[in-house]
């Protein structure tokens, strides 16, 4: 079973092809994480995948489905975490939390359960909810985003290097609330990372893109043992060493 599936898909801004004749499933209930340096296209795949960029050639399917029409119900089944929380400063941490929720008409009463949960989940105290996202540290503000893109207990949720904009030790903490987070929730998940460590660290399966084409895909332990090609081998040495 797949999560996502591209067939052929191209996409081109002006006269710059950013993705070639991309074809790649994503399995079920797993994290697969994209790779690939500045400039491979793996934003652009992102948001080909939210339907934020629609495809010039080839299909897209989402849980085994084309992207349809009305994009409202679409894009409430999946979660949406960017580089740097993207919290609204003027809005409490609750009212980022559950924005998506309440423009959904998600109850008050059923707001707040729901914000409790994840906020706990993410080991973030009640006493957060007031306060703006200018008084929280990198760390907490990128855990609140993630609370915000779980709102709506999505069946997809896309990462766009949600890890990078903190520091080290930051990091290592926000990988392992991920990683609990996922052990119990089984979500499935795309993350986009430039950090060859973090993918594997974090993901089960990996595509490895250069210069907008597929340089590899696959499981992790599948592609370190047995790199496709000159590309990858040096990419896992330069990052793995």
């Amino acid at each position: 079973m797949t999560c996502v599936s591209l067939q052929g898909v191209g996409k081109r801004y002006g006269d710059t092809q950013v993705l070639r004749d991309v074809s790649l499933q994503f399995p079920r209930g797993v994290t697969s994480a994209i790779v690939g340096a500045s400039g491979s296209g793996k934003t652009t795949l992102l948001r080909l995948i939210n339907a934020l960029e629609s495809v010039d050639a080839g299909e897209l399917r989402v849980n085994e489905l084309p992207i349809p029409r009305d994009l409202t119900e679409f894009r409430r089944g999946m979660g949406y975490a960017v580089q740097g929380a993207g919290l609204l400063p003027h809005l409490s941490i609750f009212d980022n939390v559950t924005l998506v929720a309440r423009l959904h008409g998600v109850s008050l009463e059923q707001r707040r359960a729901r914000a409790h949960a994840l906020l706990g989940q993410m080991h973030l105290a009640q006493e957060l909810w007031t306060r703006y996202p200018a008084q929280l540290s990198g760390g907490q503000q990128q855990r609140v985003g993630l609370c915000r893109a779980l709102m709506l207990e999505p069946s997809l949720l896309l990462l766009d290097e949600p890890f990078s904009a903190v520091d080290p030790i930051t990091r290592l903490e926000l990988h392992e609330h991920f990683m609990a987070l996922q052990k119990t929730t089984h979500i499935s998940t795309i993350l986009v990372t430039h950090d060859m460590r973090e993918a594997v660290k974090l993901a089960d399966y990996m595509v490895i893109l250069a210069k907008g084409e597929v340089a590899q895909a696959g499981h992790v332990a599948q592609v370190i043992e047995s790199p496709g090609n000159d590309y990858v081998a040096r990419l896992l040495a330069e990052q793995l060493a």
